[in-house]
C-alpha cells in the first residue's frame, strides 16, 4: 500500500494506543467529562482505532510480502550462482567437443587425400574413400 511508504509504523502503534486511552478513559472518566464532548471523543477514537487496526494489519500483510521477496531473492542468488559453475562446465564439454570434431575432420582429410591417388580420371569414387566417409559418418574412424 502506498499509505505505508509515508506513515512510519510507530505512528500507526501510537494511533492504536490513544484510541483506546481515549475510549477507556471516556468509559471509566465520564463523571469527568462533559456530556457534550463524551460522544464525539467516542466517535472519533472508534474511528481512529478502526483506521489504526486496519493499517496495523496493513503493515503486517507488507511485511510478510517483504519476506517472502527477500526470501525469493536469495533463492535466485543462489539458482544464479549454480548457473554460472554449470555455464562454465557447458563452456567446457562444448570446447572439447569441438576440440574431437575438429581433429576427426583432420583424420578424414588425411585419409581423403591418400585414398584421392585411387580416384581415376573418370571422377569414380574409390570404395576405399566411401568406407572411409561412412566410418567417420558412423564414428569409428580412429
Amino acid at each position: 500500500m502506498w499509505i505505508l511508504n509515508f506513515i512510519p509504523d510507530f505512528i500507526i502503534h501510537l494511533g492504536v494506543l490513544i484510541s483506546v486511552a481515549a475510549l477507556l478513559a471516556t468509559v471509566f472518566l465520564n463523571q469527568f467529562i462533559p456530556p457534550l464532548y463524551e460522544m464525539p471523543i467516542k466517535i472519533l477514537a472508534i474511528v481512529v482505532l478502526a483506521a489504526s487496526l486496519w493499517l496495523e494489519g496493513a503493515s503486517a500483510n507488507q511485511e510478510s510480502w517483504m519476506a517472502k521477496v527477500t526470501e525469493l531473492e536469495a533463492k535466485i542468488r543462489v539458482a544464479e550462482e549454480k548457473s554460472a559453475v554449470v555455464n562454465t562446465q557447458i563452456e567446457y564439454k562444448f570446447v572439447d567437443r569441438v576440440k574431437v570434431v575438429r581433429d576427426t575432420q583432420v583424420v578424414i582429410q588425411e585419409k581423403i587425400v591418400q585414398v584421392e591417388k585411387i580416384v581415376d580420371a573418370k571422377c569414380d569414387v574409390a570404395p576405399e574413400a566411401i568406407d572411409i566417409l561412412n566410418r567417420a559418418a558412423a564414428g569409428g574412424l580412429q
